[in-house]
């Protein structure tokens, strides 16, 4: 059984621990924002600190490759085309001989 000392003792206590757990809470949530601007500060220092990406150069690698291999291309295009001495000669006799590989 609980004595009235200690009924009074323990209700006259109740607003000063509100007060702590009300301390302790506020606390906690400034530690949790320091944290959180402080790494936003170094996220935004390593950010512009960080060297340019060396996209645009693998851009203008990627474009002289794909402009290499158009070349390439074309010219193989044009030496099938070109024609054959011997193909000449057979088409100038009516015959016509295609063949693909």
């Amino acid at each position: 059984m609980i004595r009235p000392v200690h009924l009074s003792d323990t209700l006259g206590k109740t607003p000063v621990l509100e007060r702590v757990q009300n301390v302790d809470k506020v606390s906690e949530e400034a530690n949790q924002k320091q944290f959180q601007s402080a790494m936003q500060s170094i996220s935004r220092t390593r950010i512009e600190s960080a060297e340019p990406s060396h996209k645009d150069e693998r851009a203008d690698n990627d474009e002289q490759e794909k402009k290499q291999q158009r070349q390439q291309h074309s010219a193989r295009k044009q030496s099938e085309t070109e024609d054959d001495p011997d193909e000449k000669e057979m088409t100038h006799l009516g015959f016509k001989i295609d063949v693909k590989i």
